[in-house]
């Protein structure tokens, strides 16, 4: 199997406490034994992102995400997520954070929608 991964990130202050940013995305799955081989797939990502940075221990940030699933095999699919969060410091090596919200997946004539929750702790 080759993994291929290439993303770019810009960033920009609009001032000491409010920022933006950008990014997007390609990923490739491919595989190289032959049974496997109809199964490659491909994902276009990009996403808009919102941070407020309340003082220097609490941040608040809003995003949302689009990811495009392409699939040699099966239903491309879309996905949409839209996300509110915070990122706190707990020491100067640590800190924590949680983000909520919402995905919508789209394929076929599908739709489904399900909660978003993602908790996390950086050391």
């Amino acid at each position: 199997m080759l993994t291929t991964s290439i993303t770019n990130v810009y960033t920009h202050a609009l001032d000491s406490r409010w920022s933006y940013n950008i990014s997007c995305s390609f990923q490739s799955v491919s595989y190289v034994e032959a049974v496997e081989q109809v199964d490659d797939r491909y994902y276009l990502d990009g996403a808009v992102g919102l941070s407020y940075r309340e003082s220097s221990l609490m941040t608040y940030t809003g995003r949302v995400s689009y990811r495009r699933e392409l699939r040699e095999y099966g239903n491309d699919t879309d996905l949409v997520t839209a996300t509110v969060g915070f990122q706190r410091s707990l020491d100067p090596f640590s800190s924590c954070g949680m983000r909520v919200g919402v995905s919508a997946r789209f394929f076929s004539d599908e739709t489904i929608a399900s909660p978003y929750v993602n908790l996390s702790y950086r050391r």
